[in-house]
């Protein structure tokens, strides 16, 4: 992939889906792009007594869906954030 960004930039990507897909196998791309069934891993995939990290690109706030889940399963949650805020803040209180 080195080579194809030093002399061909513009198949870069197209070269990177034929890496994934080499690695992880044809559908994970396919998979990947499905949004989430967040209820199902939930109820049959996780204890109650394992956390969760999740992650999610930058401007988007994940804890809202979090939140509803919550609310629609009636289940009591504990959130902790460590986005970009509250790095700084920890940052300033310390």
């Amino acid at each position: 992939m080195l080579v194809t960004q030093a002399f061909r930039q513009d198949r870069l990507l197209a070269a990177a889906q034929q890496f994934v897909a080499a690695v992880f196998g044809a559908g994970f791309m396919q998979a990947a792009e499905q949004q989430l069934d967040l209820a199902n891993i939930v109820n049959d995939e996780i204890k109650a007594s394992t956390p969760i990290l999740m992650c999610s690109a930058p401007g988007f706030d994940a804890s809202g869906r979090v939140d509803d889940l919550a609310a629609e399963l009636n289940k009591q949650i504990t959130s902790i954030a460590i986005g970009e805020w509250e790095r700084e803040r920890l940052t300033v209180e310390q």
